[in-house]
């Protein structure tokens, strides 16, 4: 089973008890979190409450300037992350957090709570360089920005709130309205059309408590396409002052199903921020108990994924040039080669890289980019796999060296990016060392247990390194056609005297476009194609 949190005040505890995310005595730490497949965690930098009088043992983030308590959480969260680097990374977006799916770490999101803590423009900055992606408008108390439900529930945004709302959204944070005034709320829902969460509230309908929502502002996120968690606080589940059980949590998400509310419903246990949870959850590792009393219940397995994690692998899919409604995987656009129409594949759109990707390509070789960016068309193809197969197309010895494709300073101080260190010679081998590697492995994927007859029309260049790059390739055959007099000596001599057990080259009487609109013809000849498949091609 996967988990992802919304809220947790572990960190704020880290910084106040001096306690570690590896091991500790809070409900969060690496033992506690490992039994997930996936555990994903938005850790709260909390704005700080002020003790009666000091505990033994704890520092006060309240001790410190207003000013400077943000830096203060900020070095907590950066050292922590740092000492738990081999099993928590921090993320920023959905593609850093597949990226730590896929190397089986957890992903730790960072938010605000209380805007208490940005006191200034600098500081909104500052926290959004650091990683902090949510922002939670208010605590429980009046500020600067806005005013909490407890405190006073028809206290709305203040003038320097609303700029702070369109300030955070220019960034691209998400809102938070956990502990926002109810006027506030709806303020906020005339400032921006935006989806906004509600990382930790349950249902006021349930347990009226001015902290949870009522039905008509769960049902306006719903509308939006936001996100509400549900709260494991005992005083917001049950109204009664008991310690809740299992089943309270249930009653709230019933209600909030009953809303139509499945696609935005998540979970915000706030542990480490509250002091008595249901009966037998202690700590994040119990949560599975809450998946099983929902399947004993008989909620639907997908209802209970869509609570706890509903992760779908991003799936890229390829379309036809001549007919958008043909789609297939990667693996068979890359098996099949053309499609069934006779056009080109295309992927479904373009991947959108973020300022993390652009910091992660800078910091890999030619290979590591090479497997980075296919990665981002190639989503049925494992990192490790893709990996594995640039270290090889791109080896070293078949390139020169290990830069595969240096950018070289002219004296005149232009810059020229040289492909043309590979075993051809040719800008093609660029493609043509990789592709083999891609289509072996499409085949497996594919079930494909024919011999693939390659067919390749050549002006010069390409013949060579397609014949290289397949050169006793298993499972393949490739035969290369090129206009008789249409390539250069050295072009044709290269390719006659291609060694292989697998290749074949052959010469064509006429132009390029000759060679090149027969072997279409052959592609989409339906009598010729069958008579390949009954020979054992494909």
């Amino acid at each position: 089973m996967d988990l992802f949190d919304l809220h947790c005040d572990t960190l704020y505890e880290c910084y106040e008890t001096g306690a570690s995310l590896r091991e500790n005595a809070l409900c969060i730490d690496r033992a506690k979190t490992g039994g997930y497949g996936h555990y994903a965690q938005f850790f709260a930098l909390f704005c700080g409450a002020q003790p009666p009088q000091p505990v033994p043992g704890r520092r006060c983030l309240m001790d410190l300037l207003p000013e400077d308590r943000l830096d203060a959480l900020l070095d907590t969260a950066r050292t922590q992350f740092r000492e738990n680097a081999n099993w928590l990374t921090l993320c920023r977006d959905a593609d850093e957090l597949e990226l730590a799916r896929r190397k089986g770490k957890a992903a730790a999101f960072l938010s605000v709570e209380g805007a208490e803590l940005l006191p200034t423009e600098a500081h909104v900055q500052r926290a959004y360089d650091a990683g902090v992606r949510l922002v939670t408008l208010s605590w429980n108390y009046r500020s600067p920005y806005a005013c909490g439900a407890v405190t006073d529930d028809d206290a709305g945004l203040t003038p320097r709130g609303r700029a702070l709302v369109h300030e955070l959204i220019g960034l691209g944070v998400i809102l938070d309205v956990s502990h926002l005034s109810s006027r506030g709320f709806w303020e906020l829902c005339v400032e921006t059309e935006a989806p906004f969460a509600a990382t930790h509230s349950n249902s006021r309908a349930v347990c009226d408590h001015p902290r949870n929502l009522t039905d008509l502002q769960f049902s306006e996120i719903v509308r939006r396409g936001g996100l509400a968690g549900v709260n494991l606080y005992s005083g917001f589940l049950r109204a009664d002052g008991a310690q809740a059980e299992i089943d309270d949590v249930l009653r709230h998400i019933e209600h909030f199903l009953a809303l139509g509310g499945e696609s935005c419903l998540a979970l915000g246990a706030d542990f480490d921020g509250c002091d008595s949870t249901p009966r037998g959850i202690d700590t994040v590792r119990d949560m599975e108990r809450l998946a099983e009393a929902m399947l004993r219940e008989n909620y639907l397995e997908s209802t209970v994924r869509a609570l706890f994690y509903d992760w779908e692998e991003p799936t890229m899919e390829y379309v036809s040039s001549r007919n958008k409604n043909l789609r297939v995987s990667a693996a068979q656009a890359i098996a099949t080669g053309i499609a069934p129409d006779g056009g080109l594949y295309c992927p479904t759109s373009f991947p959108q890289l973020t300022h993390a990707d652009f910091q992660t390509l800078l910091s890999l070789d030619y290979k590591g980019r090479a497997a980075f960016i296919l990665g981002k068309y190639l989503t049925e193809f494992s990192a490790e796999e893709l990996n594995d197969f640039a270290q090889k197309a791109y080896a070293d010895e078949k390139f020169g060296g290990a830069d595969t494709a240096p950018v070289v300073t002219l004296p005149d101080g232009r810059h020229v990016l040289e492909l043309w260190h590979g075993p051809t010679c040719a800008f093609k081998d660029m493609a043509l060392q990789m592709l083999p590697y891609l289509l072996t492995a499409s085949l497996q994927k594919t079930g494909e247990k024919k011999t693939v007859c390659i067919l390749v029309a050549t002006s010069g260049d390409t013949g060579k390194a397609a014949l290289e790059g397949f050169r006793d390739v298993d499972h393949t055959k490739i035969l290369v056609f090129y206009p008789d007099g249409g390539v250069s000596e050295i072009q044709k001599l290269q390719m006659v005297s291609q060694e292989g057990k697998n290749v074949g080259v052959c010469a064509v009487r006429g132009h390029f476009d000759d060679a090149q609109s027969g072997v279409k013809r052959i592609f989409s000849d339906p009598i010729l194609r069958e008579e390949l498949a009954r020979r054992g091609y494909f």
